[in-house]
């Protein structure tokens, strides 16, 4: 996991000029149906600042799609914190 946070930093550094945008996307504690199910949910997000699945899917449509991302290029993203701070799902947090 710890090698694999250096990629997009990589690929940034190597094909920028090729025009290609690389994120690592950390998307925090995510509730799950399956944590749902098992009833878990409740528990877990009393623990840990949860999110539903909606939020690192909207921070990484953003990411794709917005040009003022390319200041996150070759970084580690925080899902919760981008969705919060450009409040990219309404609703939430």
């Amino acid at each position: 996991k710890a090698a694999f946070a250096r990629v997009a930093g990589v690929l940034h550094a190597e094909y920028r000029d090729k025009g290609l945008r690389a994120f690592n996307v950390d998307p925090g504690h995510i509730i799950t149906e399956a944590q749902k199910a098992r009833g878990s949910a409740a528990h877990l997000a009393a623990h840990f600042r949860s999110a539903p699945a909606e939020v690192p899917g909207a921070v990484i449509g953003w990411l794709a799609s917005a040009p003022e991302a390319d200041a996150y290029c070759g970084e580690i993203v925080r899902a919760q914190k981008v969705a919060k701070d450009l409040g990219l799902v309404p609703g939430w947090p």
